[in-house]
């Protein structure tokens, strides 16, 4: 009875929350303000980082004169007001009484910490990140905690797998919710306290698959979900801090969950062979991002050697359908791709043109070999990967102070200027690979056009036959007879298609 009564007082708050309009939290981050200007018309005016920092009422004169000073005949700023805070503070004190009074009428602690799960949950699907982690994965982390020592002592009950999935959804939901606040505080990671957040958001991810990977095999096997999940949102975090140059940072906890990963069961299996090889490609990605190619390496090649033994295992009772087998083509393409460019990079391959011949060694189709050039062009050395980040690369490899590198990790280094000559190398070869295929293209068009030309006519001549009621003279005596219109033709010739290098097997 306590739980159904919580329930539906939960269900009615959240009923509530989503019919109220979303608001940002607070205006640190606001790019545009509404401003009136002088000649009385209304406008929004973009405002710069250095005036995001905290706006509040006092501020805005400061703004409105910095404003006019870059040209901008500002009369006065507008601050929203954001959502009231008696609506939250009332959706608060809902929600926790009702929690209070479900925990005084003696409720499974089970049970409990399933219903704070569910409705964090709710709340992050309705995009109210810090409503979720403040009122509720925090305010009762007490009583999750208390599960968790419980099974760190051994304390089982008949059901382990419950105690140990709700656990994991506990730390899980709050996790997302902490990443989720964090990253729309500081969606550029400027502050210096954002990748320390969300250092410690992977420390909790790791405990909560480390907790599933003290349990047995049988409880392992069939919570494998959430070793998923926490290995889908650990991805998702590491791209966030690739993307703004801190992908270091990820390297040592991807490659515990990939450890752990490979250790349960259920993952292996061949349909979870493409989220398995795209989480070692984020966990490679971010190795190169951290300046730790040696690294990028050797992932790359125990991801080939994960793909070769489950592609054995596979294939050891034909017949292997064709889904299967293009599969593990695809897969094992790209991930020698990768272990190509990071070979190029570390110098074992020395210039582009041999490169462009161990692609070729991959697969001599030009699409894989341009794509094997474009994979090493897209180099992460450390680099930020954003619109306007071009200007910045020779300040960031050559003027900023070395900064010792962890212990046990080995960095390459490169200045701008070894850079900029490899990567003009591999322009250089890629030009040379796509000029003969522009010409080919040229040649094709016009082809194309010549037939186009020939189409347009006939056409016109048709037309024309089509409106002339009259028969068509015969020829005087000694004249010839007129030549019959050119047969109209669906397609070129595909004798001069073929002269270019087009196939007309399939035909168009």
């Amino acid at each position: 009875m306590a739980i159904a009564e919580l329930t539906e007082k939960v269900d009615q708050v959240l009923a509530e929350i989503a019919g109220a309009p979303i608001h940002s939290p607070s205006w640190n981050g606001t790019k545009v303000l509404p401003a009136k200007l002088k000649d009385g018309t209304e406008t929004l005016v973009e405002l710069t980082p250095d005036m995001c920092l905290g706006i509040s009422d006092e501020d805005k004169e400061r703004l409105a004169d910095q404003l006019r000073v870059k040209g901008i005949e500002v009369e006065s700023l507008d601050i929203p007001r954001h959502m009231q805070t008696n609506q939250t503070l009332q959706w608060s004190e809902t929600l926790g009484q009702a929690f209070a009074k479900a925990w005084m009428q003696r409720v499974d602690q089970v049970e409990f910490c399933e219903a704070v799960a569910s409705c964090g949950e709710t709340l992050l699907a309705l995009k109210r990140p810090d409503f979720a982690y403040n009122e509720l994965f925090f305010r009762y982390s007490d009583k999750a905690l208390q599960i968790v020592g419980q099974l760190t002592k051994g304390d089982l009950s008949e059901n382990p797998a419950r105690k140990v999935g709700i656990c994991s959804r506990y730390y899980l939901g709050a996790c997302t919710a902490l990443y989720q606040s964090t990253i729309q505080r500081d969606a550029s990671a400027i502050r210096s306290d954002t990748t320390d957040i969300l250092r410690d958001v992977l420390r909790d991810i790791l405990r909560s698959v480390e907790l599933i990977c003290d349990q047995t095999l049988a409880v392992r096997e069939e919570l494998y979900w959430c070793i998923y999940n926490a290995c889908l949102l650990a991805m998702r975090i590491a791209r966030w801090l690739r993307i703004r140059n801190f992908g270091g940072i990820a390297v040592e906890p991807l490659g515990l969950l990939a450890e752990n990963m490979n250790s349960c069961l259920p993952l292996m299996a061949v349909h979870m062979l493409p989220f398995r090889a795209r989480f070692m490609q984020e966990l490679a990605s971010c190795a190169e991002a951290g300046k730790q190619l040696a690294q990028a390496t050797r992932i790359c090649e125990q991801a080939s050697e994960q793909i070769l033994a489950a592609q054995k295992l596979e294939t050891m009772l034909p017949p292997v359908p064709a889904e299967t087998s293009k599969i593990f083509e695809v897969l094992l393409t790209r991930q020698k791709a990768l272990k190509l460019k990071y070979d190029f990079w570390t110098s074992k391959v020395p210039d582009a043109s041999q490169l462009g011949a161990r692609a070729k060694e991959i697969s001599p189709d030009t699409p894989i070999v341009v794509s094997c050039l474009l994979e090493a062009l897209n180099f992460q050395h450390g680099l930020p990967q954003q619109f306007g980040a071009e200007e910045a690369k020779g300040t960031l490899l050559d003027g900023v102070p070395e900064e010792a590198p962890p212990e046990g990790v080995e960095l390459t280094k490169f200045s701008s200027q070894d850079l900029q000559s490899k990567q003009s190398d591999l322009l250089g070869a890629l030009i040379d690979i796509l000029i003969p295929l522009m010409e080919k293209a040229e040649l094709a068009t016009e082809v194309l056009e010549e037939h186009t030309v020939k189409r347009l006519t006939w056409e016109a001549q048709e037309e024309i036959r089509a409106r002339t009621d009259a028969p068509t003279p015969r020829p005087a005596e000694g004249e010839e007879e007129p030549a019959e219109p050119d047969p109209r033709r669906a397609k070129p010739p595909e004798a001069r298609l073929e002269d270019i290098g087009f196939s007309t097997d399939h035909g168009a």
